[in-house]
C-alpha cells in the first residue's frame, strides 16, 4: 500500500541536503527525485529548486520511482491548468532559459549558442549536429525536442496546437519554413525570434 503526502512550499520545507544515503537520485522535469530506505520501506522525496515538495513510501525503490515522477507530473499539469494560455512574458522566459541551462548537456548548449548567434538566427543543420556532437540530423531535432519541453515544464506552460501540424513545443523553438520546397529549407533551422531574443539577453 502507497503513502503519498504532498507538502506546501514553506520555510520549513526539507532541505535536499536531509536526504540520508539515498538509493535513488535522479532529474526528471526540472525536479529532482530521489529515495532511500528507511525501515524497510523506500521513502521517496520530490525537491524543486532544493525546496522539498512531496514525498511517498513504497515496498520497492521502482514503485516509489514510479510514484516520484506521477507527482512531478501530476504537479506540472495542475500549473499548466492554472496558467491556461497566458502568454509568456520576455522576463518569464529569460528566468527559465536560465534555470534549465543546469539541465542541459554542454553540447546542447553549444547547439543553442551557435544557434542564437548565427545571422538572423538561422544555421545548417550539418553545424548543429556537430555543435552537439550528434551522429545524425534527425538527433538535432530530438535534442531541441527535449530542450522544448524541458522549457515548457520550468514555465508550466502548453503551447496551442499548431494548425500546420507541428509539434507546439518545438515551434517554441523553431520558426515553420516559409518555403518547404526551398532547398535551403531542408538544410536550415531557424530559431523563432522570441527565443532568439530571449537567449540574446542571458547570454548562453
Amino acid at each position: 500500500m502507497f503513502v503519498l503526502t504532498d507538502i506546501a512550499m514553506n520555510n520549513d520545507s526539507v532541505s535536499m541536503t536531509k536526504c540520508d544515503r539515498p538509493v535513488l537520485v535522479d532529474t526528471y522535469r526540472n525536479h529532482k527525485i530521489t529515495a532511500s530506505v528507511e525501515a524497510g520501506i523506500y521513502v521517496g522525496k520530490v525537491f524543486s529548486k532544493g525546496t522539498q515538495l512531496a514525498y511517498c513510501e513504497a515496498p520497492e525503490r521502482a514503485q516509489a520511482e514510479q510514484h516520484l515522477r506521477l507527482i512531478v507530473d501530476r504537479d506540472i499539469e495542475k500549473k499548466c491548468q492554472s496558467r491556461g494560455q497566458t502568454p509568456v512574458s520576455s522576463d518569464e522566459l529569460q528566468a527559465a532559459l536560465v534555470e534549465i541551462k543546469a539541465y542541459l548537456e554542454p553540447g546542447h548548449i553549444s547547439m543553442l549558442r551557435g544557434h542564437y548567434q548565427a545571422e538572423h538566427g538561422a544555421i545548417n543543420l550539418e553545424e548543429l549536429a556537430v555543435l552537439g556532437h550528434c551522429a545524425s540530423t534527425t538527433e538535432v531535432y530530438c535534442i531541441y525536442a527535449n530542450i522544448a519541453r524541458c522549457l515548457c515544464d520550468e514555465l508550466a506552460y502548453s503551447p496551442p496546437i499548431q494548425h500546420n501540424g507541428r509539434d507546439p513545443m518545438l515551434s517554441m523553438l523553431l520558426q515553420a519554413s516559409d518555403d518547404d520546397s526551398s532547398p535551403r529549407s531542408s538544410l536550415y533551422v531557424t530559431l523563432t525570434s522570441t527565443i532568439r531574443d530571449a537567449l540574446i539577453a542571458v547570454q548562453w
